[in-house]
């Protein structure tokens, strides 16, 4: 039986790794507020995501 190498390197977790993913969603609430208030703050509201749709309309309409 041949061990397939791309395997063994998930084999070797350590348990503190594992702990930090139990976080309560208490904690990440608020998390996610600060980073809301933040991105706003510098100028990356709503519209930061639609930035792309944008570039790639623009970009299309360039290209024709």
């Amino acid at each position: 039986m041949q061990i397939d190498p791309f395997l063994s390197p998930c084999t070797k977790l350590k348990t503190k790794w594992i702990k930090d993913f139990h976080i309560k969603s208490d904690t990440l609430k608020p998390i996610e507020e600060k980073v809301e208030k933040s991105l706003e703050y510098l100028g990356m509201g709503e519209n930061f995501l639609n930035q792309k749709s944008v570039a790639y309309a623009l970009r299309s309409r360039i290209n024709k």
